[in-house]
């Protein structure tokens, strides 16, 4: 038999053998007073804790045992048109608004987002993080171009520094009378550890 239900409560403790853990939900069932103490079942590979107030449905195992599954809350659809496509999500506390989410669209793009930030993976194989205005470098071969550039303009320096020239027809070269000064422009400062390219 199956019935539907409304969350009303939550406990974490260990399954009848006592060899595992298992997210009991407190259900009411068809009338105001009627909870049900049922195991919350999830996918494989997934694990859920559904607030207070989301819709259930409860399945009955054998005389004792019962299950819930297909639990549901009230935000609001964001697939609409998209058929095939997927999206898992977390909600804040009360179940009214999605805070986290995964969505694998029907056209191969997969989109993290959180509120704060989000990647998208475009099918193309693009990656956008945080918004696609600039691109990534990869700061190793940016920073070997970097050090040629620096070593090549101390060497012009260097070159402008020794070279002489006459003061007057007769008499002694003179150096620069303005030195260069070697550059210590220096990029490491540029480097976002945390995000890797290739």
């Amino acid at each position: 038999m199956v019935k539907a239900g409304l969350i009303t409560g939550r406990e974490d403790t260990t399954n009848r053998d006592g060899e595992k853990t298992v997210r009991m939900l407190q259900t009411e069932v068809s009338s105001e007073g009627d909870v049900q103490s049922v195991e919350l079942a999830d996918n494989f590979g997934t694990e859920s804790n559904p607030p207070v107030g989301s819709r259930v449905l409860l399945v009955q195992v054998g005389n004792a045992w019962k299950l819930t599954s297909a639990v549901t809350d009230d935000t609001d659809l964001e697939l609409a048109g998209q058929v095939g496509a997927k999206q898992v999500y977390s909600t804040d506390e009360d179940g009214a608004a999605r805070v986290a989410t995964i969505t694998l669209g029907n056209g191969g793009t997969i989109t993290l987002t959180n509120g704060a930030a989000s990647i998208i993976m475009q099918a193309d194989g693009n990656i956008e993080i945080n918004g696609n205005t600039d691109t990534a470098v990869a700061f190793t071969d940016m920073k070997a171009a970097f050090d040629t550039l620096t070593a090549d303009l101390n060497a012009l320096i260097t070159v402008y520094n020794s070279h002489t020239h006459p003061t007057a027809p007769v008499g002694p070269v003179s150096t620069p009378s303005a030195p260069g000064t070697p550059s210590s422009a220096d990029m490491s400062g540029a480097e976002v550890p945390t995000v890797k390219v290739p």
